[in-house]
């Protein structure tokens, strides 16, 4: 057709067949008569257009803004003065996506199963500093990049809202964050961090090699390995201090481990109180049952159970009140402070412990 003296290409759309076939449906064809920006008279049709059913549905968004190789580089490189990520999202493109998926709510909860460079956790900090929301994030990274990126850039953009080459421009606008973030032991680690002891004496050594290979495989490994760290075979004597060997870039190394805080995922526990009174880290909350529980973590070495029962009842009128269990590490007797009219009663951690670390879900 001819436009203006312009020769344009049109496409059909719709052959005549199909129109002719459907052109007595109601609503499915609308003409409309009226002038275009040059003058001209114009007439224009418009249909019904539906999604095939077997078809995959198709979006576009064509903001220079979504462009991960100039807006998500850029971010990177003004956090770090350069880009330690490749193919890093845009923030804006992210935000957006929390909000079509109904992230605009002020209390809402982003999860990212795969965070990368972290661009869900910076796109959730500036949606909460832009409305002063309450957003919650989870992050789940397995890679290097937790370490080197996410983390740092979390930590950055919770401190100031623009940076430059590695430098905060602006240092007024960083915002209250209580960031939490918890490594899981691989399997890997597990093997690793596995101590072997064998037993004194070794009462299969005449007998047929097979048969002894076969023996310590399936039998004895698991007893020479029970006391191993990594098993909890240990008493929790210095719950504070307690580590596991693991072997990371070929080197051996210690790498602390987080009892208390482990054991409150291990219990389901939702903490309402935390607090260290006098060398005893005292930790209440309610577990998945509706249970109140109260775990009290010491030093043997420094906190006796005469030590302890006098903490208890030195310090009962700042714990929480009513509790259903008490959970200590160690040997105690703190079932006999109990007063007339109490039904809580106080159990050992170290064995509950285990029992929940390694108990399977046969349902």
């Amino acid at each position: 057709m001819t436009h203006g003296g312009t020769k344009i290409e049109k496409n059909w759309e719709r052959g005549w067949e199909r129109v002719r076939r459907e052109v007595d449906i109601p609503n499915e064809y609308r003409v409309r008569r009226g002038i275009d920006s040059s003058g001209e008279k114009r007439v224009s049709i418009d249909f019904v257009q539906r999604m095939d059913p077997s078809s995959v549905p198709k979006t576009w968004w064509g903001d220079a803004k979504y462009a991960s190789s100039n807006y998500g580089a850029m971010a990177l490189k003004g956090l770090f003065g350069e880009n330690p990520f490749d193919f890093a999202k845009s923030v804006a493109l992210v935000e957006d996506c929390i909000r079509t998926a109904g992230g605009g709510e002020r209390t809402s909860c982003i999860g990212d199963f795969f965070g990368g460079s972290g661009t869900a956790g910076h796109a959730a900090i500036e949606m909460n500093r832009d409305d002063n929301g309450e957003r919650k994030y989870i992050l789940v990274e397995m890679g290097y990049q937790f370490d080197t990126v996410l983390l740092p850039r979390l930590k950055k953009v919770v401190y100031s809202q623009d940076w430059k080459n590695g430098r905060p421009v602006l240092r007024d606008r960083g915002v209250s964050q209580l960031m939490k973030y918890v490594r899981l032991e691989s399997y890997e680690d597990s093997l690793d961090g596995l101590i072997v002891t064998p037993s004194s004496g070794d009462l299969l050594a005449s007998h047929d090699g097979r048969l002894v290979e076969d023996y310590r495989l399936r039998y004895a490994l698991g007893q020479e390995t029970a006391s191993s760290p990594c098993l909890l075979g240990e008493d929790f004597t210095d719950p504070f201090a307690y580590t596991i060997s693991v072997v990371r870039d070929g080197v051996r190394c210690e790498k602390p481990v987080d009892l208390p805080e482990t054991f409150n995922f291990l219990l389901g526990l939702r903490v309402e109180f935390r607090r260290n009174l006098d060398d005893v880290l005292a930790i209440a909350g309610m577990n998945w049952r509706g249970q109140r529980c109260l775990v009290l973590w010491r030093n043997l070495a420094a906190t006796d159970n005469d030590s302890l029962e006098g903490w208890f009842v030195h310090h009962r009128v700042h714990l929480p009140n009513p509790i259903d269990l008490v959970y200590v590490n160690g040997d105690h007797t703190l079932n006999a402070v109990r007063k007339e009219g109490e039904t809580w009663s106080a159990e050992t951690i170290e064995p509950l412990f285990r029992n929940l670390m390694f108990e399977v879900d046969e349902q």
